[in-house]
């Protein structure tokens, strides 16, 4: 079983999985937090995050075994795509404002980097 699954089963939670991915940038959670920290707006968080994304995503082929393993990001938000406890492909659509509070989240219980 691998650590994604095993966190599943404590309270998964797919957006804070994939909000802990950051940007798919190299240097890309250090400039998030730097931002995070200089600038409290959550608009302005929101709009930072849609440029620092970009458009584009990732996939991890043949990780079944695995949660969160897709992620697509366009100018509205990211849509996840991950396993859940049945092994069922489940896909939602987040926005950049609730990644976002995410990341903040993440980043006030020191789980972001």
């Amino acid at each position: 079983m691998c650590e994604q699954m095993k966190r599943f089963l404590k309270g998964f939670s797919p957006i804070e999985e994939y909000a802990k991915l950051g940007s798919g940038f190299s240097g890309g959670k250090e400039r998030i937090v730097k931002f995070f920290n200089s600038n409290n707006s959550i608009a302005d968080r929101a709009e930072f995050l849609k440029k620092e994304y970009g458009i584009g995503g990732f996939g991890i082929p043949g990780k079944k075994m695995c949660v969160v393993h897709s992620g697509q990001t366009d100018g509205r938000g990211s849509t996840i795509e991950y396993y859940n406890e049945n092994m069922h492909n489940i896909k939602i659509f987040v926005t950049y404002k609730q990644i976002a509070e995410t990341i903040n989240d993440l980043i006030e219980r020191g789980e972001y980097i």
